[in-house]
């Protein structure tokens, strides 16, 4: 639980086993009772052990014990020694005692009647947790037990075992004064302090000489939410505390679960990134999927230090993850298959900071002339780029096939999906027709679609540069992945066209708002991750394992890829001093770290 506020702190051992928003609404009931009751260390203010010598002076005793230099004022300064007299300022030699080799101890009883029932409960566990502080304070043990068990039943501390026992300890038998005599008589001269927490009537004048009560009384009055406690103390006067209910869903939560839920630690990460490699569209995450199919999601850290958080979402049985995303929290998207591994529908899971299941998932069915032609197993190898458009529409583009999930339903794109990406909420699409005409197709937040027709006839192969800066992002478009001749489109500027080295593969497209536009390619053995632009060929990082995944961010001039072994790297165009390196090390505590980059 979170740290109390300063005035909670004689009670904060006890009060941070509840949940705060309880323990705050417990807190005024305990400030007002602790008052009334008052600390142990009144309830045996005289020494009861054998006399040994002086230990000091006193304000107090008997003139047999006053000090020399006080009868030297009797002497010398007569009209002195009266005024100190009468002014109470005359010192005496302090008697020191033997005191008994045992802990003090204090005693609570707690009435569990049915004229305790409901609010009255409330107060037993605000009294237990007096109790427990005040024993605390003064090194005392606390035992405690119920008034209608037998005094075999005693039980000893405050803990959030021995408070759920005090609650759940409600029966129909009223206590009576026969019961305290029993109590009484069971622990003979153990106990310092005896109190009773319960019905007015209890404590007799046989036993009030010995026993101290906080009787509870729940106020009938029409319209009253109020509980009134009178504290009854051996030689002093009693005193009436009013404590006002909280509110009726706070009142049933202290009673039935008033205590922190202790969830289990989450379980150290051992899997590594195996396939597919995305950013989210605000640039701070990276998504992946590990081994078992699991949604691995990165924390990016900021600037040029820190290191990433790995979370990991595990999806149900015949499901697989096949879209990931960041809005207002994280969102992955499996696609749920029957036994025969057709596709029945597509579902959303919220997820936590910690990547645990948040509040319900969303359902979207799959249309039953989509469902009978399962997606291929390789076509959801690779992980999809969640957007969301407005607040209940989700795009995702798979086997090059874009799926708008709206109003609990799936629906595709009639047209090839070459490339995609993303601005703010808005997703972009260069579609080709069974007619090879290519568009670029904007879906709106509202619903609404632009299309945008391009010159010439099919490609096979596109990518979009990556950046939300641009009327439309710079495209660049090959015959082949591994075409010797790749042309760069921008609306606003002239095209571009680049010659890629014999033997690469490209891989994506840098634009010209804070990176050079040109080509992010392969070399033949997937080692080594080179750039391609008007200015010539720079190398941006060699890896020792061959690279299998490389994306673009969808915001900021980078670029991130994944190796055979897990390792991811991100590499910042803005700070080319700086490579941020991913090592899986099996807990992912310090999953990326940075190192110099050399051009």
């Amino acid at each position: 639980m979170s740290v109390l506020p300063a005035p909670l702190k004689p009670w904060a051992a006890q009060l941070g086993l509840l949940q705060r928003e309880l323990a705050l609404a417990l807190a005024p009931w305990i400030q007002r009772l602790s008052l009334s009751i008052g600390p142990l260390s009144d309830a045996q203010a005289r020494p009861t052990g054998a006399p040994d010598g002086y230990d000091g002076v006193a304000r107090k005793g008997p003139y047999e014990r006053l000090l020399m230099t006080e009868w030297l004022y009797a002497d010398e300064a007569p009209e002195e020694f009266l005024r100190r007299a009468a002014e109470g300022e005359h010192l005496f030699s302090r008697l020191a005692v033997r005191e008994p080799h045992r802990a003090r101890q204090c005693l609570v009883l707690f009435d569990s009647g049915p004229a305790q029932l409901g609010a009255p409960r409330i107060a037993h566990l605000a009294a237990f947790i007096v109790f427990a502080s005040r024993c605390e304070a003064a090194h005392a043990r606390l035992r405690w037990g119920v008034l209608q068990t037998p005094p075999v039943n005693l039980r000893e501390g405050f803990s959030k075992t021995e408070a759920e026992t005090l609650l759940r300890s409600r029966t129909t038998r009223p206590a009576s004064s026969a019961d305290l005599d029993g109590w009484l008589v069971s622990i003979g001269d153990e106990a310092d302090d005896v109190w009773v927490v319960g019905s007015p009537g209890l404590v007799t004048s046989a036993t009030s000489s010995r026993v101290q009560q906080v009787e509870l009384d729940e106020v009938m009055t029409p319209g009253a939410r109020r509980l009134e406690a009178t504290v009854r103390r051996a030689g002093r006067v009693r005193q009436t505390v009013r404590l006002e209910l909280p509110s009726a869903a706070v009142c049933t939560s202290l009673l039935r679960a008033p205590f922190t839920v202790e969830r289990p630690k989450p379980k150290p990460v051992t899997s590594s990134p195996t396939r597919g490699l995305v950013f989210s569209a605000s640039g701070n995450r990276l998504f992946t999927r590990g081994a078992d199919g699991e949604l691995i999601s990165l924390v990016l850290p900021y600037g040029t230090s820190g290191t990433s958080k790995r979370i990991v979402f595990q999806p149900p049985p015949l499901e697989r993850v096949i879209a990931a995303g960041w809005h207002k929290g994280l969102v992955a998207v499996t696609a749920r298959f029957d036994s025969s591994g057709r596709v029945l529908r597509f579902v959303a899971w919220p997820l936590t900071k910690r990547g645990e299941r948040k509040g319900d998932p969303a359902t979207f069915e799959v249309p039953e002339a989509l469902s009978t032609a399962p997606l291929p197993d390789d076509a959801l190898s690779d992980l999809a780029t969640l957007t969301f458009a407005g607040k209940r529409r989700l795009v995702l583009v798979v086997n090059e096939r874009a799926y708008m999930l709206m109003d609990g339903l799936v629906r595709q794109s009639p047209y090839r999906v070459l490339a995609h990406t993303q601005r703010s909420e808005r997703m972009l699409l260069l579609t080709i027709d069974e007619e090879l005409r290519r568009a670029v197709r904007t879906t709106f937040s509202n619903g609404t679609e632009t299309t945008t027709l391009l010159e010439g006839l099919g490609t096979t192969r596109a990518h979009f540069a990556g950046g939300m800066r641009y009327p439309l992002p710079l495209l660049g478009l090959g015959e082949l992945a591994t075409s010797p001749r790749w042309t760069l489109i921008d609306a606003t500027r002239p095209s571009i066209g680049l010659d890629v080295p014999t033997g690469t593969t490209v891989v994506g497209v840098t634009g010209p708002a804070e990176w050079v536009a040109g080509l992010l390619v392969l070399t033949a053995d997937r080692k080594r991750l080179q750039h391609v632009s008007a200015q010539g060929l720079q190398q941006i990082v060699e890896s020792d394992s061959p690279i299998i995944e490389v994306t673009p961010d969808f915001e900021f001039p980078r670029v991130a890829w994944l190796d055979a072994n897990g390792g991811i790297g991100v590499f910042d165009a803005a700070n080319t001093k700086k490579l941020l390196i991913g090592l899986p090390d099996g807990n992912g505590r310090r999953l990326m770290h940075f190192t110099e980059y050399r051009r």
